[in-house]
């Protein structure tokens, strides 16, 4: 879910995603647990949001703040430590160590924040110029893929003043295909400049089953007294994949003028690898589409027909397919003749002269 936050001389906070007033901790009613799509105040100096996808925003200000955020690194941390305890792996421990360089810069800020009591928020920023503006943007999805999971991560902030601001984006993925553990993973540590700055990491795996993906996206804004206001999210997926769709749209009931023809086309409902198109168990086509042409048979009296059209998906290695009995009406030209004289019985033939 990706939020965009604008604030603009003394106007509020507002979650561009959602429509609704992002609120300030002081003005925020206390809530005990999380509400979806409302902000609620789950402790001093933090506010969250749970979306309808499960991923957590939360906005954080002051020391207060600042411990809650390191709290959730922390606890990133323990549950990363323990899957590279199940399954040791390169990408896992770089994932951990750049969670581990966040949270130890973070225990150092908040030591400083301490001994200066800075307080945070954006009041103080707002209040130096009404001409001043901040945009912020992150975002953090974890879902299921095409192959297998992914994660993607990303942040932004604008500035018109000039302040300074930092982002922290970090992805991971993992899983098992074939008998291999598959891992990967993209951390961008603490990234800062004044002004505005925007970046963005993805991971991915081809695996089917043991899967799981998290990102991660950080984006904080200085005011003048040095403090930081603070928006991250998280976001975590344990499925594999999504569903692989065989189904394909078009008719099932073709009608064939006399006299005339019909050309009819089936369309795949999803994407795949590769088609593979049959008719009554034989291959026709290999495209995401497939025409048939029917043409008149030129009779006196209505004929019926029908077959199975089949399609079979590939998609990394899985398949699927789906089959429909498609019916066929051809028309007849009426009055008890044929077109061609003279006419006959055999309705495969259209013409019935016999040769001298």
């Amino acid at each position: 879910m990706a939020v965009m936050v604008l604030v603009a001389g003394s106007a509020p906070l507002a979650g561009a995603a959602s429509g609704k007033q992002l609120p300030r901790p002081e003005l925020a009613p206390p809530a005990p647990l999380l509400v979806p799509g409302e902000w609620v105040q789950v402790e001093a100096g933090v506010q969250q949001r749970l979306n309808a996808d499960g991923s957590v925003e939360t906005y954080a200000t002051g020391v207060e703040g600042m411990e809650f955020h390191a709290r959730e690194l922390q606890r990133m941390i323990r549950e990363a430590r323990q899957r590279y305890a199940a399954e040791p792996d390169p990408e896992l421990r770089d994932h951990v160590n750049a969670l581990v360089e966040r949270v130890n810069d973070l225990g150092d800020e908040i030591l400083e924040a301490r001994s200066r009591n800075l307080g945070g928020g954006l009041t103080p920023l707002i209040a130096e110029s009404t001409t001043c503006t901040l945009s912020v943007g992150y975002s953090a999805d974890a879902r299921p893929g095409s192959c297998g999971p992914e994660a993607a991560a990303s942040g932004s902030f604008n500035h018109s003043c000039g302040h300074f601001g930092d982002i922290t984006l970090t992805s991971y993925a993992q899983g098992w295909r074939s008998g291999l553990f598959r891992t990967a993973s993209d951390d961008h540590p603490r990234a800062g400049t004044t002004g505005s700055h925007s970046d963005s990491v993805s991971s991915s795996v081809d695996a089917d089953t043991t899967c799981f993906s998290e990102a991660y996206a950080e984006v904080r804004v200085q005011d003048s007294t040095g403090a930081f206001s603070t928006w991250f999210q998280t976001d975590t997926n344990s499925v594999c994949r999504t569903a692989l769709g065989s189904g394909y749209t078009g008719p099932t009931s073709v009608f064939v003028p006399y006299g005339s023809h019909s050309s009819v086309t089936w369309y795949a409902s999803g994407t795949a690898d590769s088609y593979a198109w049959y008719v009554d168990g034989s291959l026709v086509g290999t495209g995401s589409s497939y025409t048939r042409f029917f043409p008149s048979p030129y009779l006196s009296f209505d004929t019926y027909d029908s077959f199975d059209l089949k399609l079979t998906v590939t998609r990394c290695g899985q398949s699927a397919s789906t089959t429909k009995a498609i019916n066929v009406t051809y028309a007849g030209g009426g009055g008890g003749s044929c077109d061609f004289e003279p006419c006959c019985s055999d309705p495969r033939r259209i013409i019935c002269e016999d040769p001298m």
